[in-house]
This record gives structure tokens, sequence and C-alpha cells, in this order.
């Protein structure tokens, strides 16, 4: 039933959301946060572990999509931590050497995750059964508050996740994409952000070439 979230109908997506909230997130997930808070000598971040829990589900149901945007739509409605974007690059941006840190491929699916909820902010979710971009942006979706914070909020953490995934070509791709919907109209023409990203880009496509 879980992997349902995957499937191109929309109605069923928004089924399988549902039934994944009222049973993996509502019974299971919570069910193993208290069991880890009980046993844990130290406060355990709930949002992070259910975000972690829901990560390891995807990765697990549609680690082969490259594109989570439709499953991450239908997902949002009961996640709304889903547009933490804070949230969701520290996540990423987590020590490797961490006992609960998730593993190399769920990292993939988090930026695939973090893109897709990116993709619905920035107005560039067009998508007309989950399975077509149509290349119409939402009306005044660019120019939205949480558009806006978003970019900020990406474009801060973004030098960090280049730096760290800079030799993981699975997980660099999602992130590069997100940079390319970034609204540049929040910036100042001089941001030392902008500026510091547009160099590790470089550096990186050189490596790469090597």
């Amino acid at each position: 039933m879980y992997a349902m979230i995957t499937e191109s109908d929309l109605d069923i997506r928004h089924a399988a959301a549902g039934f994944i909230q009222s049973t993996y997130v509502e019974q299971d997930l919570e069910k193993a946060f208290d069991q880890a808070s009980k046993k844990s000598k130290k406060a355990i971040n709930k949002e992070v572990f259910l975000l972690k829990g829901m990560v390891e589900l995807l990765n697990a149901v549609a680690g082969d999509f490259e594109e989570l945007q439709p499953m991450v739509d239908a997902l949002l409605p009961h996640m709304e931590y889903l547009q933490d974007f804070a949230l969701l690059c520290d996540v990423l941006a987590e020590d490797d050497s961490g006992d609960d840190t998730l593993n190399t491929s769920c990292k993939t699916t988090l930026a695939n995750m973090i893109l897709g909820s990116f993709t619905m902010v920035s107005g560039h979710d067009s998508v007309d059964d989950g399975t077509q971009r149509q290349g119409k942006a939402k009306k005044a979706t660019s120019s939205s508050a949480a558009c806006k914070a978003a970019c900020l909020t990406l474009a801060q953490r973004m030098p960090g996740l280049l730096r760290k995934f800079a030799t993981d070509p699975k997980t660099l791709t999602p992130l590069i994409e997100i940079l390319q919907r970034l609204v540049l109209t929040f910036f100042s023409s001089n941001d030392k952000t902008l500026k510091e990203i547009a160099d590790l880009l470089v550096d990186v496509t050189r490596k790469a070439q090597v």
C-alpha cells in the first residue's frame, strides 16, 4: 500500500498519503519515537525523527524515482515540515558519523524531496497528472513570501551542501536543480552568498572534468 504513493493518479497518491500518515507515521514512527526517547540520554527532535522516517520510507518505495514532487505534494497536507527548508537542509547536512544519520541513498532521496518541495513553492509544480510538466508556473507564486523565505534559506545553506556532496553526483544533481529554480530578484546584485555559490559551482564543475 505504501508504494501507491508513487502512482501517477493524483487521487491514488493522496489516498496513499493518508494511509501512510495514519499507519506508518501515527503508529509505527510515533511508537519508535517514544521508545527512542525513553532510551536516549538527550532530547530527540521529534520532527527530525519523523522526517528521517519518511525519507527512509520514500527511499524504500521510490528510491529509483528522481522526480519526487508529486509524492511530496500528496504528503504535504499531513506533514508541514516537508516545507521547512531549514530543517530539511540541516538533516541533509548532518555529519555522516552519527548513529541515526541517513545513509547515502537516503540522503539522495532527501535531496530530491527538497527539490520537489521547493519546486512547488517556487511555482514550477505545473504537473498535470503527476507525470508530465506543462511548463506553466503558478500565478504570483514567485512573488510570495513563502517563496522568498525558501529561496533565502536554501541559498544560505547551499554552500555547505555543495561542499559536502561535491563528489556525489546523485545528490549533487538535485541541489543544482534547486539553484536553477532560485528567484534571483529576491537577492541583491552584490549578494555574497550567490557569489560564493557561483564560485563553488565553478570549482565542482572543474573537478568533475578532471
